[in-house]
Parts: C-alpha cells; sequence; structure tokens
C-alpha cells in the first residue's frame, strides 16, 4: 500500500482530499497543525525548525499534498506568513526529493 502525507489535513480543501483517499490504494497520514483527532494523525508545526525531524520521523511516505497554510491580511506576522507558505514548502519539496515522493503543492495563502 502506499502510503501519503497530508498537509493541512484538517482545512476546508485538505478534508476533501483526505475523504477522497480514504478506501482508496492510499494509506493516508494527516499532518496537521494541531490534534484533531485523525487516525495516524501527525502533529506539526510547518514554522517550527524541527520539522525535518518530524518528517524524518515518519515511515516510509511515497508522495505528499501539501495543503498547509497561514493564512490572513494584517492579523498574523509576515515571518509566520513566510515560514509556512515558503520555508516549509521548500523544505517538504526537498524532503520528497530526497526520498523519491512525489509533492503535490497548491497554495491557498492570501
Amino acid at each position: 500500500m502506499k502510503r501519503v502525507l497530508v498537509t493541512g489535513a484538517n482545512g476546508f480543501i485538505g478534508k476533501a482530499v483526505m475523504d477522497a483517499l480514504y478506501g482508496s490504494d492510499w494509506e493516508t497520514i494527516p499532518l496537521v497543525r494541531k490534534s484533531a483527532g485523525l487516525p495516524n494523525e501527525v502533529i506539526a508545526d510547518l514554522c517550527n525548525p524541527d520539522l525535518g525531524m518530524a518528517l524524518n520521523s515518519l515511515q516510509r511516505i511515497d508522495a505528499i499534498v501539501h495543503f498547509g497554510a497561514a493564512i490572513g491580511w494584517g492579523d498574523i506576522s509576515r515571518e509566520i506568513l513566510f515560514k509556512t507558505n515558503v520555508w516549509a514548502t521548500s523544505e517538504l519539496a526537498d524532503w520528497a526529493n530526497k526520498r523519491g515522493a512525489y509533492l503535490l503543492f497548491a497554495s491557498m495563502a492570501t
């Protein structure tokens, strides 16, 4: 069975992706910032410098569907927006590349 890591799994689009993947040939691993009570969930903050350590603790991942983002205008710092939406995406891409995993990324940041 192939394994897919879904970032932002408890968000609007992430939930729909998770629903579509349940019952498929893919084992889903939801990555969430705070516990959402999802089966197999991994709790990791995308703007935490230890993101790589959290990813390295996972067993084999064949694909990453990246929908995790920080959104907001004026109520969130530029640093958090950058770390979550730019830096974390770069880290995920690098991590996937080194392991031969696919990366599907769509930005919903505003």
